[in-house]
């Protein structure tokens, strides 16, 4: 599979993956997060449904109102913008088109794509959905790691090194993969919570 169409399936799986955590919306009602059912039976099932819906409000909150959707959303942007520039640069590489204008648009977007993550860095999801925090942290690592590849893909390429820019692209879909991995992992840590799983 080329880099081009890596790119927009790993943007498309991104976006999916938001579709995942507004789900989470779906079970907690359209306008307000969802309230405890019934009294439990133990006063240990009352804990834990207390604390269970809290977290379930914190999460509704994170990915509604807190950025967590925004934010995600941001990253699958940023990566539908890397595929298209990869169009543009093989297309000004084989002569058609303007190479430094494919180079400019990669920097900027890699650049975006380096901003946008680390703002979802510093905006972590709750931590109190099990198995949800880490592999977003990895996913937004990930994603700022492949800004890091793609910028020194461009650098490669304006030194004349394509065996390195090669290899940055490669690196940077690599990142991507991961990420793309890793935002799925933690949006099924979302449904599964959210389904009481």
């Amino acid at each position: 599979m080329n880099s081009r169409n890596t790119r927009r399936g790993r943007a498309a799986a991104m976006v999916a993956a938001i579709g995942a955590a507004a789900g989470l919306a779906a079970g907690c009602g359209a306008s307000s997060p969802p309230k405890a059912a019934g009294p439990p039976a133990t006063p240990a099932a009352v804990a834990t449904t207390s604390t269970g819906s809290s977290c379930i409000a914190q999460a509704y909150t994170w990915v509604h109102s807190g950025g967590g959707s925004a934010e995600i959303a941001a990253v699958a942007a940023d990566f539908g913008k890397l595929t298209r520039d990869d169009r543009l640069i093989v297309q000004a590489l084989g002569g058609n088109g303007s190479q430094a204008r494919a180079l400019s648009r990669t920097t900027n977007d890699a650049s975006q794509l380096g901003a946008d993550s680390t703002q979802a860095l510093s905006n972590p999801p709750p931590s109190c959905i099990p198995g949800e925090a880490a592999p977003y942290r990895a996913a937004m690592s990930e994603a700022n790691e492949a800004s890091v590849d793609t910028l020194q893909s461009v650098n490669d390429i304006s030194s004349g090194n394509l065996q390195g820019a090669t290899a940055s692209i490669v690196a940077a879909n690599t990142q991507i993969t991961k990420a793309t991995a890793n935002i799925e992992t933690a949006t099924s840590a979302v449904a599964a919570f959210s389904n009481g799983g």
